[in-house]
């Protein structure tokens, strides 16, 4: 009678070392023909170190998403990429009616453009800005906010976002 190999599988598990601590692997077992005869092939691959930065990715996410204080990251020119749920909650914008759009969307024009001019300088030339800006909501009340904006750097250095850290004051 022939069998035929079971399927591909793959899956995540721990083993101890013998020194006891543990490591994280993923297993990957695909059914191959040796010299004739059904065997698998087995791929045990260490992902200590990755499924490590994954739970900090995912606390990081967590804090960013249950901050008491709205969070908005723009790229360079200034187009909204991410804004967290204190935002949504604060302007009455869902993150659909302004991922794209410009910070301008909340321009109350009751702060003065000199605090414009010294917070882009300041971003610019790669420094954070703090203030406050008075901004309006999407039911058109305003409302005052003080904020911290900071330019984010890749590897290189180079700014490639602004990050906005607001609270409601």
């Amino acid at each position: 009678v022939r069998r035929e190999p079971s399927p591909s599988v793959g899956y995540r598990t721990r083993h101890r070392r013998r020194d006891g601590s543990l490591l994280e692997v993923e297993i990957y077992s695909s059914p191959h023909v040796f010299q004739g005869s059904p065997a698998r092939v087995v791929v045990i691959h260490d992902v200590t170190t990755r499924s490590r930065a994954e739970r900090e990715l995912r606390k990081l996410t967590r804090a960013v998403e249950q901050s008491p204080a709205s969070v908005v990251i723009t790229d360079l020119e200034g187009s909204i990429e991410y804004v967290n749920p204190k935002f949504t909650e604060l302007t009455g914008y869902a993150s659909a009616e302004v991922l794209g759009r410009n910070p301008r969307v909340l321009k109350s024009g009751v702060t003065p453009d000199g605090t414009y001019r010294e917070m882009w300088g300041a971003l610019r030339a790669g420094r954070v800005w703090q203030g406050e800006l008075c901004n309006r909501r999407k039911d058109g009340t305003l409302f005052w906010e003080e904020a911290s904006i900071s330019p984010l750097v890749d590897s290189d250095g180079r700014v490639t976002h602004y990050v906005a850290v607001k609270e409601d004051v």
